[in-house]
């Protein structure tokens, strides 16, 4: 799995810079690409020494991957004028996996983490640049194969029926990259199906509730997530001490 969500991711962010320069996005792409290296390389890094310093256990592709999502919604800007930013939310979202983590397995998103608190900390958070018409159809074919092999349809189909229900839309093409890649990652979200109804229908409806609680608030997809990755977190918790008694 975490194999092909990286290649996926990759494709995502090569086809991205080829579009930049062909000009059918308008974003440099000398900045994607930049930006890209540096985060794979400052969430590896990272990555590595809290793996070595704890002695945790880590997937090789983990910190890639992490690197590649948040090269696609953060920004693109240029890199050297951005380095603590970027720098920030690289570190910040690989040390979430190790700062909040029950036995030893993340409650969090990393990527959600990272760019929640820098948006908080810093005034700096996602764009959801990906999320645009030229990359959608990439975006769900991908995303489809990913889910075909997490087996998450469950999970995705009820954070899509709750946001169309809610919101009486199509979902817009940013709410398309972080169903299929950030929603569905398996380490963050239930094991049982019937647990990921739940899971996602949750966190579209934190996602709707949001802006009407808190008016003008901009990082509703992920702080939705973070609350139902702190939902899941809680009810196996929950699970585990109600099994000992």
């Amino acid at each position: 799995m975490y194999r092909l969500m990286l290649y996926f991711l990759l494709a995502l962010w090569l086809a991205a810079i080829l579009f930049g320069f062909t000009k059918v996005l308008l974003y440099n792409p000398f900045d994607i690409l930049a930006s890209g290296l540096f985060l794979i390389a400052i969430c590896n890094i990272t990555n590595y020494l809290f793996s070595k310093v704890l002695g945790a256990r880590t997937k090789p592709e983990s910190a890639s991957i992490t690197a590649v999502i948040l090269t696609l919604i953060v920004g693109p800007f240029p890199l050297l004028e951005n380095l603590p930013v970027l720098t920030f939310i690289g570190v910040a979202s690989m040390a979430s996996k190790y700062i909040f983590a029950i036995r030893k397995k993340h409650i969090f998103n990393p990527a959600a983490a990272g760019v929640f608190l820098s948006a908080v900390l810093l005034n700096a958070g996602a764009s959801w640049w990906i999320g645009n018409i030229p990359s959608l159809l990439f975006i769900i074919l991908g995303g489809l194969l990913v889910l075909a092999k997490i087996k998450r349809f469950g999970l995705a189909l009820s954070f899509l029926a709750v946001y169309f229900l809610s919101t009486n839309s199509f979902p817009a093409p940013p709410v398309w990259f972080f169903v299929f890649v950030m929603l569905v990652e398996p380490l963050t979200s239930p094991a049982a199906k019937n647990k990921q109804v739940i899971f996602g229908g949750f966190v579209a409806l934190v996602y709707f509730l949001l802006p009407k609680i808190i008016p003008g608030y901009g990082y509703g997809l992920e702080t939705a997530l973070l609350a139902g990755n702190l939902l899941n977190a809680a009810l196996s918790v929950w699970v585990r001490f109600s099994s000992q008694i």
